[in-house]
């Protein structure tokens, strides 16, 4: 087990990266860490699509709105795990990270092969 300092500076160390990597989605700002601003970024892309038309609102409450549940997927996975696996849980996250990691760097390789033609 870690102590608790290293494990608080670890976490501290990963959120500020996070914070500093993730700053745009599509082109537009995006602040991965605030989850109550981007909740509030979903609500109001709802109602800009559904009582103003705006399907450039509708498809930014999309795709923050897919993060969001996709975080929420992943923490419970994580967390209903968490018993039968104890502290190998975080294998599991590894696991899918990897599994996207990988299909990312797959579809860039083909993008740049496709764009060098």
């Amino acid at each position: 087990m870690l102590p608790d300092l290293l494990a608080s500076a670890l976490i501290s160390m990963t959120a500020a990266a996070q914070l500093q990597e993730f700053r745009k989605l599509k082109g537009g700002p995006f602040t991965s860490l605030m989850m109550t601003g981007n909740l509030r970024t979903v609500a109001e892309g709802i109602y800009d699509g559904l009582i103003h038309h705006n399907t450039d609102a509708s498809r930014k409450a999309l795709d923050i709105l897919t993060i969001i549940l996709s975080f929420s997927f992943g923490a419970g996975l994580v967390g209903g795990f968490s018993h039968m696996f104890s502290h190998y849980v975080i294998l599991i996250s590894t696991l899918f990270l990897s599994i996207i990691w990988f299909v990312f760097w797959r579809s860039r390789l083909i993008l740049s092969k496709e764009q060098g033609k």
